[in-house]
């Protein structure tokens, strides 16, 4: 398992506008850098297409793939990396692994987590998507009651602890841009408390996640949602709240943890989308009242004067000087 990077910027690899010819040798090369060392072939008569990212924290990789029909097979030859993790695949159709004499056979709404340090075969039979997990063996061993017993066999990704880690998954991979040193010690340590918990963390552990990683990828997964339908004015704390099966108390609570309140994130969201519009040529068409309406304000007085806070400009400034505020220093 590489881990150059540890600020989740995607480094990516694909095939679409490589030779068919070409394609298969600079897989292998990048899987090699940036994955582990294992030989990778496609399976059948269809040419290889693949699309990879690698994402990188602390103590975890994430690999987010799509391809053609593959094989990946590394030998007890190639274990020599001195490589000591574990690798948790989601699948969107399903795998099929051999690893230490045991077949695992993984469909939809499933997922296997494999050994790294183990010789092992990987095979797809289908075009098909897969989120992979790798995190170091000493960092998740701790916190599962048995360890070598969760793996090799199928889990359904039903699961709210499932749930939980896609949707933080999902989170970083919208705002890893913001992710400073911190920030990335913390996401590394929350994901890996929410792979305890879909492994089978132990009752200590549990009870210990539950008041770290849970809460912190459900507050992810709240504010990922509440970014896509701030636009919308008849959002409320109440219409969150049924949507993650929690009182909109515990979705208070949760925007306090992270000081600051559901209202003033919805409204600093509200603010954002309206200074991109501003700020975008392709609304300059737009009265400034339009621009309020569409970004869920029901109030134009209100806006202005929110706008002008937030910013240190009013909204006619803002767009006269494209998209930055006519006071130094307030562009977040």
């Amino acid at each position: 398992m590489h881990s150059q990077q540890v600020d989740f910027a995607p480094v990516r690899f694909s095939s679409r506008r490589l030779a068919e010819r070409d394609r298969l040798p600079a897989l292998r090369s990048f899987w090699e850098r940036q994955v582990f060392n294992a030989r990778i072939e496609p399976v059948g008569e269809t040419p290889l297409h693949i699309d990879v990212t690698v994402r990188s924290l602390p103590d975890l990789v994430l690999w987010s793939s799509a391809s053609s029909p593959l094989r990946i097979v590394r030998s007890p030859s190639m274990v020599t990396d001195g490589v000591e993790a574990i690798g948790l695949v989601v699948p969107s159709h399903g795998f099929v692994a051999r690893q230490n004499g045991h077949e695992v056979e993984v469909r939809h709404g499933q997922a296997s987590g494999l050994m790294a340090e183990e010789a092992s075969t990987f095979a797809s039979r289908s075009f098909g998507t897969f989120q992979t997990f790798c995190v170091t063996r000493a960092t998740i061993e701790p916190l599962v009651v048995d360890l070598d017993a969760a793996l090799m066999r199928p889990m359904p990704t039903r699961s709210g602890a499932f749930r939980h880690l896609l949707g933080y998954v999902e989170f970083l991979k919208a705002h890893w841009r913001t992710l400073d040193r911190s920030a990335t010690q913390l996401a590394s340590r929350h994901l890996c408390d929410l792979l305890a918990l879909a492994l089978g963390a132990g009752r200590d552990a549990t009870e210990q996640i539950r008041g770290r990683g849970l809460r912190a990828a459900q507050l992810a997964s709240i504010k990922h949602f509440v970014s896509k339908q701030s636009k919308d004015c008849g959002l409320n704390i109440g219409t969150v709240a049924a949507r993650f099966n929690l009182t909109p108390r515990s979705v208070q609570r949760l925007f306090e943890t992270d000081g600051t309140t559901f209202t003033k994130f919805v409204l600093h969201q509200r603010l954002a989308h309206a200074r991109r519009m501003l700020s975008d040529a392709r609304y300059s068409g737009f009265s400034i009242t339009t621009v309020a309406f569409t970004c869920g304000f029901s109030d134009i007085s209100y806006f202005n004067r929110c706008f002008r806070r937030r910013f240190g400009a009013t909204p006619g400034e803002m767009r006269s000087e494209g998209g930055r505020p006519a006071v130094a220093g307030l562009y977040p």
